[in-house]
């Protein structure tokens, strides 16, 4: 294995903490996820998640209430592992980040702005309207990202790199279609507990009590 030693100082990204904390984060909040997932089946099979037992687990309760963001923090921790690991480069090997960054004036980009803005407020006007016809708001907000896709197509970064130089190879892509092929069926069980675990927990003469 590599380390940052045998690349150019130039190649290497500056930002090493952050990359290494963050990194960490990610696993640490994953085995606490995995760990509360294994912990909540342990209590569910010994029969302590009943509508008359479930209140005595105070410490399991407060561990879900404190896992609620969890999974946002662990997905933004990866991403800025994956985006500030990747510096100086885009594209690994193909284009650096100081040759992809915008040249659009500033005017042009603040109209952009406000067009995202306006195009997102639409959207959480539109969920809050509609409510329980969510259908209609994924099938807009699936719509404005194909309006998106469409305008700038082939380009993934206008200008600079089309969805063909982007592509994956084709070894990358069945890694990701196995990876994805095992981790799906995981996040159906995972839901299909939820429902089970807490199905008649919750209604609306106990709930607020």
């Amino acid at each position: 294995m590599q380390g940052l030693k045998a690349f150019a100082p130039a190649d290497r990204p500056h930002q090493i903490g952050l990359i290494y904390y963050a990194f960490r984060i990610m696993i640490a909040i994953g085995f606490f996820l995995a760990a509360l997932m294994l912990w909540s089946v342990w209590q569910w099979l010994r029969g302590k998640l009943a509508d008359d037992t479930i209140g005595k687990q105070k410490w399991l309760m407060r561990a879900w209430i404190f896992a609620a963001p969890l999974g946002y923090i662990a997905t933004d921790s990866g991403w800025i592992v994956r985006c500030v690991g990747q510096q100086p480069l885009t594209v690994y090997g193909e284009i650096r980040t100081i040759n992809t960054a915008s040249h659009i004036p500033s005017e042009t980009v603040f109209t952009s702005l406000i067009g995202f803005v306006a195009l997102y407020s639409l959207l959480f006007i539109t969920t809050l309207y509609f409510g329980r016809r969510i259908i209609w708001t994924l099938l807009l907000f699936l719509l404005s990202f194909i309006g998106i896709g469409l305008i700038v197509f082939p380009y993934i970064i206008p200008t600079k790199i089309t969805i063909y130089q982007g592509a994956a190879s084709p070894s990358a892509l069945v890694f990701m279609l196995i990876f994805v092929g095992f981790l799906i069926p995981i996040m159906l069980f995972y839901d299909i507990y939820q429902y089970v675990v807490f199905r008649g927990k919750v209604s609306s003469a106990k709930y607020g009590e």
